[in-house]
């Protein structure tokens, strides 16, 4: 949507041009903002209508781009998001005219969004997962395994002699790598109950 945004030398606000989207995007008529921009700002998120103004008053103020991001409800109407985009210039009465754009990025907000919630979810489950976790890379099918924050390391370890000596041992005192030792096993593959058993021990005693 394209729109010529005017904020007069008293701080009074107007629309005095808007593209045929004012409807789709805000649900106005173009002469419903041309002289006074209060319903365009009523339709606002209350979350965001003073961040929203305080943004177009420093941009009066210093003469930068307006950039800003905010909400839109209107009635009976899903919740969407904007954003506005749009150079000041200074006008002879002393007051400050913007000439820009506004965009639909509803989508793309559910998408981070959604990425942010994902992220959330996989940091919680680090956090409590005893075992190593397999991350799945979508566009090879690849897959790397990661492990809790317990000293455990991600490189693959060789497997040592299967010797008496050895049987059971940890190498690393991190929680969760060994239920019931508190440690890490020396060769990948050992059961867990063997963990914590005596250095020494047969391996085929009883």
């Amino acid at each position: 949507m394209l729109f010529v945004l005017r904020r007069d030398a008293d701080g009074r606000y107007a629309v005095p041009f808007a593209s045929d989207a004012v409807r789709e995007f805000f649900g106005l008529e173009r002469a419903d903002v041309q002289d006074d921009a209060a319903p365009f700002f009523a339709v606002l998120h209350p979350d965001d209508r003073s961040a929203v103004q305080g943004t177009f008053e420093e941009s009066a103020r210093n003469l930068t781009r307006l950039e800003t991001v905010f909400r839109v409800c209107l009635p009976g109407r899903a919740e969407r998001w904007l954003m506005a985009s749009a150079q000041p210039e200074i006008r002879p009465d002393g007051g400050v005219e913007w000439h820009g754009f506004n965009a639909d990025i509803t989508d793309q907000r559910r998408v981070e969004h959604a990425r942010l919630a994902e992220a959330q979810r996989y940091k919680t489950l680090l956090s409590i997962a005893t075992d190593a976790i397999h991350i799945l890379d979508e566009e090879d099918g690849s897959s790397r395994p990661t492990r809790p924050s317990c000293g455990c390391s991600d490189t693959p370890r060789r497997r040592p002699a299967r010797s008496a000596s050895t049987i059971g041992t940890c190498s690393s005192t991190g929680p969760g790598c060994c239920p019931g030792s508190g440690g890490n096993p020396t060769g990948a593959g050992f059961s867990s109950r063997a963990c914590g058993a005596r250095t020494g021990r047969s391996a085929t005693s009883s």
